[in-house]
């Protein structure tokens, strides 16, 4: 908000924090070996500053500073989607120019910076499954699904079909949700019925599931998964209006 407010003072600062530091490099075909990669979606998340600053001032019938901002969200997502975009993966990767697809990648669509129709998410969901080994605490990887999905084998097959190595219980949330933005409603279903299915005797979360035994790991109650347990399951249940 400050960086909004800055115009109206006489200061030339147009751009929100970090992305005034990454734009400039948004222009660089290779960037320079002394600089850290972009982090994709924290880049996102200064796209989303802007969008919602826009959102504010529209709210508030300030047109002109909606515009204003609202430029400045188009020429940031331009830039996001076109350096974060891999051709050779067919998918949005972690890092500006990298190769992995992480997590981070399927809050795309619940951002906003993205359409879930958009078949460019569909994509990557469809690469993260390819590289979910390697965002686990372990990699010790036993007859994993490949490519097209780790609910491929059946509902609780891809929990019983790796060697013990640990994931974030959020990462499998939002790979739920994920698989219900792209339509991919009996999937998500599945996974989050398996997530749940692993939750102790008061209905509680770990911050991390090992995959092979369902033994919860880590913080617990784990406050950010509850909120993505509330989320996703919401939005999987049948409408109150439906029954």
């Amino acid at each position: 908000w400050a960086a909004g407010e800055e115009e109206e003072h006489g200061q030339q600062q147009r751009d929100l924090g970090a992305w005034q530091y990454w734009h400039p490099r948004a222009h660089q075909e290779v960037p320079k070996l002394d600089q850290p990669p972009v982090h994709t979606f924290t880049s996102v998340l200064c796209w989303c500053a802007a969008d919602r600053v826009r959102r504010i001032f529209a709210h508030r019938d300030n047109r002109a500073k909606a515009e204003i901002w609202g430029q400045r969200a188009e020429e940031m997502s331009a830039v996001i989607l076109q350096r974060a975009w891999s051709p050779d993966r067919k998918a949005f990767t972690s890092f500006w120019g990298g190769a992995v697809v992480g997590p981070s990648l399927l809050r795309l669509a619940e951002v906003g910076i993205i359409k879930a129709n958009d078949p460019r998410f569909a994509s990557t969901v469809e690469c993260f499954e390819a590289d979910a080994p390697k965002v686990a605490l372990s990699l010790s990887v036993e007859n994993a699904p490949q490519v097209g999905g780790l609910l491929q084998a059946g509902e609780d097959a891809w929990l019983d079909s790796v060697r013990s190595y640990c994931m974030s219980s959020n990462t499998m949330l939002w790979y739920a949700e994920a698989l219900r933005a792209v339509g991919r409603i009996d999937d998500a279903k599945k996974l989050f019925n398996s997530i749940t299915a692993c939750a102790n005797d008061c209905g509680l979360l770990s911050q991390s599931i090992d995959m092979r035994t369902r033994k919860l790991w880590g913080n617990i109650p784990h406050c950010s998964t509850l909120l993505s347990i509330l989320r996703v399951g919401t939005r999987l249940s049948m409408s109150w209006r439906d029954l």
